[in-house]
């Protein structure tokens, strides 16, 4: 059983009830063993930049929902992307793509990831099933990831992919840095 460890001094405010430790996170963060800043930062560059794809009307149609349309956007970047800007980037997650996790046999297993294109479709595709692996679970279902420093790069190989493609587009990069 996990026991949330909130302080009563917390319970004053919301921020400061967001604030609060837990052991959840070392518990789960330690057993993928990347540094806790790579993964945040990685999360906030992912959830911002899925914003400003919104809030720039890349929006998928035809569903009940709100969601970025990330074809969408990279039809409108291909021309101007340049792998020779990212290289050791784009040398990585075409040489070592992320795993896709899969059932077989009633056994969760991952697998290697179809291949979903090429350049900056199959490149964004790459980045989603990072993001799809550590924010879905899975990573470790029978115990600790066994090279965390494969989890290490795709991360920080990932977040230089995106910071290079905001760069791609103003309108996004504008409303990637505006607060509300």
């Amino acid at each position: 059983m996990i026991v949330f460890n909130v302080n009563k001094e917390y319970m004053g405010s919301e921020k400061n009830l967001v604030a609060a430790p837990t052991q959840l996170a070392d518990r789960y963060i330690g057993d993928l063993k990347v540094d806790k800043d790579l993964l945040l930062e990685f999360f906030i560059m992912f959830s911002r930049f899925e914003y400003a794809l919104k809030r720039t009307d890349y929006v998928r149609k035809g569903v009940n929902w709100v969601a970025p349309d990330w074809p969408k956007f990279a039809k409108h970047i291909k021309a101007k992307f340049e792998e020779t800007k990212i290289v050791k980037a784009v040398e990585y997650l075409k040489s070592k793509p992320p795993q896709i996790q899969m059932v077989k046999n009633k056994k969760f297993v991952f697998e290697k990831s179809p291949n979903c294109g090429s350049g900056v479709v199959y490149l964004i595709k790459c980045v989603k099933i990072v993001r799809n692996n550590l924010f879905h679970g899975g990573k470790f279902p029978s115990g600790p990831v066994d090279d965390p420093a494969r989890n290490r790069d795709l991360i920080q190989y990932s977040l230089e992919f995106l910071h290079y493609m905001l760069t791609l587009d103003e309108e996004v990069e504008v409303a990637f840095k505006e607060h509300n």
